[in-house]
């Protein structure tokens, strides 16, 4: 903790000395006096009374403040001038701004909407093409199926008939030998029953090279059925 200091006491501030005390000037300074010209009631003369002290300083500073306020009246006028111009030329520049870019956004807007419109009708020719196409493809799987069972239909009958060709081509060629052999064993035979036994059947079975590429094999028949009871013994399975 500081010890408190010592202040000295004084009368005044900033006193030299605190017992001194302070003494009055002998003689004061002169001071310029100015004269003042003072009008008589009765006569136009000037007449000169008692001398005035006026502390020219004061004017001085008046003059000079009121020359500073005229020359800042003058610039603050040349500013409000030329800021007026600015404000003018803005307002024309924004205008003609305006004007451009409305201008250039209707002629925007306007290419914009024309090509809105090509693409929509665009759009609708693709729609009714689609459209036209989904149907085509409808009805062409439809034909498909149609003709897809009429395939299977007709190879069904198809395989059918050769089978019973075939069939009946046993059954002949079993009946000419049979016819043959009795041709053979009794020459007395009728002329129509020697004929049958004389004919070709090749010529019957004949086929042409695209039917023989295009006929199927006949069924293959195999064994393939496992002993396992009575019932199942010694029976055949069909294989296609």
């Amino acid at each position: 903790m500081k010890k408190p200091r010592f202040v000295p006491w004084e009368p005044y501030k900033a006193a030299p000395s605190a017992d001194r005390k302070g003494e009055a000037p002998r003689e004061l300074p002169q001071l310029i006096p100015y004269g003042t010209g003072l009008v008589d009631e009765n006569s136009n003369k000037q007449t000169v009374g008692a001398n005035i002290l006026v502390d020219a300083r004061r004017c001085r500073e008046k003059i000079e403040e009121s020359e500073q306020v005229l020359a800042l009246k003058k610039q603050l006028s040349e500013l409000k001038s030329e800021l007026e111009l600015e404000r003018k030329l803005n307002v024309e520049l924004k205008r003609l701004m305006v004007a451009t870019i409305s201008d250039e956004l209707q002629g925007q807007v306007q290419a914009l909407t024309e090509d809105k419109i090509r693409l929509a009708h665009r759009v609708q020719e693709f729609s009714e093409k689609l459209t036209v196409e989904d149907e085509q493809v409808d009805q062409l799987r439809i034909d498909r199926d149609v003709w897809k069972c009429k395939f299977l239909a007709q190879s069904i009958r198809t395989d059918e008939l050769t089978y019973r060709s075939e069939v009946l081509i046993g059954m002949l060629r079993d009946a000419q030998r049979i016819v043959r052999s009795v041709c053979d064993s009794n020459p007395t035979t009728n002329a129509d029953a020697k004929y049958f036994a004389k004919l070709d059947l090749q010529s019957l079975i004949h086929r042409s090279p695209c039917e023989e590429r295009l006929r199927k094999k006949g069924p293959n028949y195999e064994n393939v059925t496992i002993s396992c009871c009575r019932n199942c013994s010694g029976r055949e399975i069909q294989l296609l």
